[in-house]
C-alpha cells in the first residue's frame, strides 16, 4: 500500500481495502469490485441499528476527499471511499484484561448471529476487529461482513478459537497473560502450541480434547481439504436449504459460546492489588475522606473532559471521575484489579475503559513497521484534560528505579492541562515496605525536592497535606 507524507496506515491486510488516517480523519479505501457489497452493508437495517447503538463507528460515503488521499486513491483505483468517525482513544487487544477479551468474544458472536438472520455473514472473527472506547466494544471493520451463502460452515470458527477461546484458556489454566500474548501472536494461539503442555488426564477431558488435542493432530492440509469438501457439499443444496445452513451455523455459534463460557474466569480472581481499597492500613479514615474530597473538588474544577488515571487499581477514583461526567481511561498493570473494575463498569454502565499498562514500560507501537497500532504514549498525547497519578509515584521511583524528574517530564509530555498527583514521603509505611532495606538510598528525596522539580513543568494550584503527615496531594496546571 502506498503511504504519503502526512498519512498513516492503520490497516492494510485485507485485500478488499485498507484504512488510512489523513489529517486526523479516518478513511477506508475499498478496491474494485467490492464497493457495491460494502455500500449495501452500511445501508442495511442491521448496520444502521447497531451503528445507532454505538457498536459500529459512524460511517459515511466520501464525496470529496482530501488532496493527499486523492493522490493515494488514484494510484489504487478504489471503487469507493468511506469515512469513519474517529475514536478519540482506542484501546486494542494487547491492552485488554481477560474480562474484556471475553466480552469482545461474546460481542462478536452477538453480531454474527444477528447479521445471519438478516442475510449477512461475519467472515472473520478476531479481537483486532474490535476497539474499546468509553468502556464499550466497537466493531471497527465493516469489510468483515459479506452476503450470506448457502454454506453451513463458518470459516472463522477456528480463528475464533485461536484468538478468543484458547488465549483465555491459557491464562486461566497456565497463567499466560492474554494482553502480552497479542503483542507477539497477532493471530492468537494455535492448538499445537498448547498441546505439549496439556498433560495427564486433561488430554482426555472433553474441552481439551476437542479444542486442543485433536485439532493439533490434524494437519493443515487435511483441515483445508475437509472444509473445501464440506463447503462444496452444502453449496450443492442451493438456496432451498438456507434453513438447514442457518441451523448448522447457529449450532456452531452456540458451541463457541459454550467454549467461551468454559474459559471465563471468576470476577474475584486473586491478584496482588485487587483488594487494595479494602486494605487501606496506610490511610486513616480522616486521610481517606480528605483525599476523596480533594479529588472530587479537583475534578469539578477541571470541568468536563477526558481523564487518564495512571495506577487506577480497581478504579475508586476513576469511578468518581466518571460519575462526575468525565470519560476515563483507567490504566494499571494488575489485570486482576482491572477485571474487577471492568465488572463494576458493566453494571454501572459508566464511560471507563480499563487498560493493562505498566507506565514504566508503556505499550509500544506494534505491527508492520511499528505503524499498525500506535504506542500508548503517542495515542495519549494531547487527548486528556487531566492526568491522575495517585499513590503510584513512589512505586516508580523505588520499584522501577525511575528518577523523579523523568516521571514528571513524562507527565508533562502527555500535554494534559491538569495534573492530580500524590506525593508519598520516605517515612510513609508503604514507602518503607517497598524500599525494604534500601530506604537510606532515598533519604535525600524530600517533599521540597519534589516540589522544585514539579514546578519546572507545572504550576501548583492547590495542595492538601493529609493528617498522617506523610502524604500530600497536588492539583497542578501545565506550564
Amino acid at each position: 500500500m502506498a503511504v504519503l507524507a502526512g498519512s498513516a496506515p492503520w490497516s492494510f491486510r485485507d485485500p478488499v481495502g485498507n484504512v488510512v488516517a489523513v489529517d486526523g480523519r479516518v478513511f477506508r479505501v475499498i478496491r474494485r469490485p467490492h464497493g457495491g457489497v460494502t455500500l449495501r452493508f452500511i445501508e442495511s437495517a442491521f448496520f444502521e441499528r447497531r451503528c445507532a447503538a454505538g457498536e459500529f463507528p459512524v460511517t459515511q460515503v466520501v464525496r470529496e476527499s482530501p488532496d493527499r488521499l486523492t493522490e493515494l486513491t488514484e494510484s489504487d483505483r478504489p471503487e469507493c471511499i468511506l469515512e469513519h468517525r474517529r475514536i478519540p482513544f482506542p484501546v486494542y487487544p494487547h491492552e485488554w484484561p481477560p474480562s474484556m477479551l471475553y466480552e469482545a468474544g461474546q460481542f462478536s458472536l452477538d453480531l454474527a448471529e444477528e447479521a445471519l438472520a438478516e442475510g449477512w455473514m461475519l467472515k472473520d472473527a478476531t479481537p483486532w476487529n474490535v476497539l474499546y472506547s468509553d468502556g464499550r466494544p466497537v466493531f471497527c471493520d465493516v469489510l468483515s461482513f459479506e452476503p450470506r451463502t448457502a454454506s453451513g460452515i463458518w470459516y472463522a470458527y477456528a480463528q475464533f478459537q485461536r484468538t478468543f477461546v484458547l488465549p483465555l484458556y491459557a491464562y486461566g489454566r497456565h497463567g499466560w497473560p492474554v494482553h502480552a500474548l497479542f503483542v507477539d501472536r497477532r493471530d492468537g494461539l494455535d492448538p499445537s502450541v498448547l498441546a505439549p503442555i496439556v498433560t495427564g488426564w486433561r488430554r482426555w477431558a472433553p474441552f481439551e480434547l476437542q479444542t486442543i488435542i485433536l485439532p493439533a493432530r490434524l494437519s493443515r492440509r487435511t483441515t483445508v481439504k475437509y472444509e473445501q469438501t464440506a463447503g462444496t457439499r452444502f453449496a450443492k443444496y442451493g438456496t432451498a436449504n438456507q434453513q438447514l445452513a442457518e441451523y448448522v451455523l447457529r449450532r456452531s455459534f452456540r458451541r463457541l459460546r459454550k467454549q467461551l463460557h468454559a474459559v471465563r474466569l471468576p470476577a474475584e480472581r486473586v491478584s496482588r492489588w485487587n483488594n487494595y481499597e479494602n486494605d487501606l492500613q496506610h490511610y486513616s479514615h480522616e486521610d481517606h475522606e480528605g483525599k476523596s474530597n480533594f479529588v472530587s473538588t479537583a475534578l469539578s474544577r477541571m470541568g468536563p473532559g477526558r481523564v487518564l488515571d495512571i495506577g487506577a487499581n480497581t478504579g475508586e477514583y476513576s469511578l468518581m471521575a466518571a460519575a462526575g461526567g468525565a470519560s476515563v481511561v483507567a490504566a494499571d498493570f494488575d489485570v486482576g484489579a482491572l477485571d474487577r473494575l471492568h465488572e463494576r463498569i458493566k453494571v454501572a454502565r459508566l464511560p471507563i475503559t480499563p487498560v493493562v499498562l505498566n507506565i514504566a514500560r508503556p505499550t509500544p507501537a506494534v505491527g508492520w513497521n511499528n505503524s499498525e497500532v500506535h504506542s500508548f504514549l503517542d495515542r495519549a498525547r494531547g487527548q486528556f484534560r487531566m492526568v491522575m497519578m495517585l499513590a503510584l509515584l513512589h512505586h516508580l521511583i523505588v520499584t522501577e528505579r525511575v528518577p523523579l524528574e523523568y516521571v514528571i517530564r513524562l507527565l508533562f509530555d502527555l500535554e494534559a492541562p491538569f495534573l492530580l498527583i500524590e506525593w508519598v514521603k520516605v517515612e510513609d509505611l508503604r514507602f518503607r515496605q517497598i524500599a525494604r532495606t534500601h530506604g537510606d538510598l532515598y533519604a535525600s528525596l524530600s517533599e521540597d525536592v519534589f516540589e522544585r522539580k514539579l514546578e519546572l513543568h507545572f504550576h501548583t494550584i492547590e495542595r492538601l497535606h493529609l493528617s498522617s503527615g506523610t502524604r500530600t496531594l497536588y492539583l497542578c496546571e501545565r506550564r
